[in-house]
């Protein structure tokens, strides 16, 4: 957690609010940060230390934080499900224009592969970056490459590519505006308990006849 807060240009907060990541970051932890380091929290806003994190961006410990939550639905949640997660509606076209970074956590569905392509890209501010965690063919690679060289966008972070790995030839790998991990955004060590006690607690269920907590298609 350390090397990793002193290391990062931009540290994303995506973790479940348990009394384990409640105030995670806090003082000491934003003052390990870079100064030109950028704080984002998709998640829960209490796993952040609210008071530090102002007294952070006041100081200029660390340059900015994103905390807004957008996201675009076929229709917009109910007003309490916003508040919760500190989200509001947009529509697809203006989340695009308006976002500073474009981060894709869906599941690859027929509806959802190649959900950003040429004309999505051409939406997007030229100094957006595009984060893909989820899976590579929600992205069109082709209009991604061409985005890239003709700086349509700024930057693309990838954990997930189509096919994995890429070819050690593909184009994806030449441009120096590209960051590729290769499907390794979990392999941490607060992420690997929570799957385990997740796991348990699925696996629990099934023997005690109980309703499975995460269950992939539900009856």
């Amino acid at each position: 957690m350390e090397d990793l807060l002193q290391q990062s240009d931009f540290v994303m907060l995506v973790v479940n609010l348990t009394p384990q990541t409640e105030k995670l970051i806090g003082k000491k932890e934003l003052g390990l940060m870079k100064p030109t380091a950028t704080l984002i929290n998709i998640s829960r806003g209490a796993v952040i230390d609210q008071d530090a994190l102002v007294e952070a961006l006041q100081n200029k410990t660390i340059k900015a934080a994103a905390l807004d939550v957008t996201y675009p639905e076929p229709l917009p949640r109910s007003q309490e499900e916003e508040q919760a997660v500190g989200a509001c509606y947009s529509e697809m076209e203006d989340l695009l224009q308006q976002s500073d970074f474009v981060m894709l956590v869906v599941n690859l569905t027929p509806q959802t592969e190649k959900l950003i392509g040429k004309k999505e890209l051409g939406l997007m501010k030229p100094t957006a970056t595009l984060i893909n965690i989820s899976r590579g063919a929600v992205i069109d690679q082709d209009a991604l490459v061409e985005a890239l060289q003709n700086k349509t966008i700024k930057a693309a972070a990838l954990d997930v590519t189509y096919p994995e790995p890429l070819p050690r030839n593909h184009p994806l790998l030449k441009l120096n505006n590209v960051i590729i991990t290769p499907h390794i955004g979990t392999a941490t060590v607060q992420a690997t308990h929570m799957m385990a006690e997740e796991a348990i607690a699925n696996m629990l269920s099934v023997l005690n006849c109980q309703p499975i907590p995460s269950e992939v298609f539900p009856q």
